[in-house]
């Protein structure tokens, strides 16, 4: 019995469709992938946000969410209280 060598046209045309089924998916997955990054992005900062309005019923007082005051927080904010308890308009 003799051993042919190569690929039958089947084989062939079975993993062209592979590729090209592969290729087409990588644009929506790169898509899929820029959406998850934003909305992991906002999640963090909603709460960030209620973190801080806690922080502020907690203190009775203003609490300020800004990024870059101050020492920085591990999500990128920092909390400024003002415990004077006065509220601006």
């Amino acid at each position: 019995m003799e051993w042919q060598r190569g690929v039958t046209l089947p084989e062939l045309v079975f993993a062209m469709a592979i590729v090209a089924g592969l290729l087409g998916w990588g644009p929506s997955f790169a898509s899929w992938q820029r959406n998850v990054e934003r909305t992991r992005e906002v999640n963090q900062f909603v709460q960030a946000l209620y973190w801080r309005a806690a922080r502020s019923i907690k203190r009775n007082g203003v609490v300020s969410l800004c990024q870059r005051c101050g020492s920085h927080a591990p999500d990128g904010h920092a909390v400024a209280a003002r415990l004077d308890r006065v509220r601006e308009p």
